[in-house]
């Protein structure tokens, strides 16, 4: 197993809910992208966001 990914959605109200994402990157081979983390991560947090709100609204 590599990183581990959760996505947690808390219901606010009816028409508004709280995604939390974490991670677990202590099994990861290579910890390079920790640290370099800062450039990419919120790019990629955005798309997937983007693709995890496609998918709770079909």
């Amino acid at each position: 197993m590599r990183n581990v990914w959760r996505y947690e959605l808390v219901s606010i109200s009816d028409h508004k809910t709280l995604v939390i994402e974490s991670w677990d990157g202590t099994t990861a081979r290579s910890k390079w992208w920790v640290s370099d983390s800062g450039k990419w991560v919120p790019k990629a947090m955005a798309k997937t966001l983007v693709k995890l709100k496609e998918i709770v609204e079909k």
